[in-house]
């Protein structure tokens, strides 16, 4: 089941910016994007402060801990499409992603 004050997160694809941040999550305003490299799921994780690295998170992966819109993913090379997804890494940690162009 969700919490009530999940993190919002809003990713820009910007393929020559790499994965700096722009923006933070907010829960009371609107998020501000943040410049994301890739989609692949391991950077999306890292980007929104679920895991501290691309490796934390294949590791997450691999041993069934991470769940996108509540199904388990297996494949670490993922690579989301533009969309809304709710992550969810281990029992509770939560966050909203918004994947936009």
């Amino acid at each position: 089941e969700l919490p009530e004050n999940i993190d919002i997160f809003v990713l820009k694809v910007d393929n020559l910016v790499g994965s700096s941040k722009i923006g933070s999550p907010s829960l009371n305003s609107e998020p501000q994007p943040i410049s994301i490299g890739s989609t692949w799921i391991c950077e999306v994780l890292k980007t929104v402060g679920m895991t501290k690295s691309t490796s934390e998170a294949r590791r997450l992966i691999q041993q069934g801990g991470v769940r996108l819109d509540d199904e388990k993913i297996q494949n670490e090379n993922l690579a989301l499409e533009k969309g809304t997804y709710t992550v969810q890494v281990g029992k509770r940690r939560f966050a909203k992603v918004e994947i936009e162009d």
